[in-house]
């Protein structure tokens, strides 16, 4: 296909990224995702906050209904008639509510990453040029955000909010 040969234009080479995985270029790429087999990128950045997010509600929705079930496991007049019902329950309700703090946790570190106007791979080039100026004794650093912008700020391991 000659579309896939086109060079980007100019104003995008500087934000697309290559995915190994899809073998494509992906314009403000962040990640390539296993559990939506896609580059998570500009064009669909947004749609994979949702998926976190009602990740996040579908799971904490079974770890409050599941916890009395749970609970009354438990006890002595548990709700599960033989031995193997319980350790399924429990063994659900551990898997559950660890993929909860695990969607969690993926969610709010995407959050702050569109709040600060970063993607992943641009986070970890912040965070490595953080730890070279501290290392070398300078008090700022110079980033690069996701717009070509270049801001200077404290390296702190934040980047500021862009308005």
């Amino acid at each position: 296909d000659g579309a896939a040969r086109r060079p980007h234009p100019r104003r995008h080479r500087r934000h697309a990224h290559h995915c190994s995985l899809c073998n494509r270029c992906v314009l403000k790429y962040d990640h390539h995702c296993p559990w939506l087999a896609n580059c998570v990128g500009f064009r669909n950045y947004g749609y994979f906050l949702l998926f976190l997010f009602w990740a996040f509600v579908g799971l904490l929705y079974a770890v409050v209904t599941g916890l009395p079930a749970f609970l009354a496991a438990f006890s002595s007049n548990g709700l599960a008639s033989s031995q193997k019902q319980v350790v399924f329950m429990l063994l659900g309700y551990i898997m559950a509510f660890s993929l909860l703090l695990s969607v969690a946790f993926l969610f709010i570190y995407h959050c702050w990453l569109a709040a600060t106007n970063q993607t992943t791979v641009e986070s970890y080039t912040n965070r490595d040029a953080d730890r070279h100026a501290k290392r070398i004794g300078q008090p700022f650093t110079t980033h690069t955000t996701s717009d070509g912008a270049e801001t200077c700020f404290r390296s702190s391991g934040y980047a500021p909010r862009r308005h």
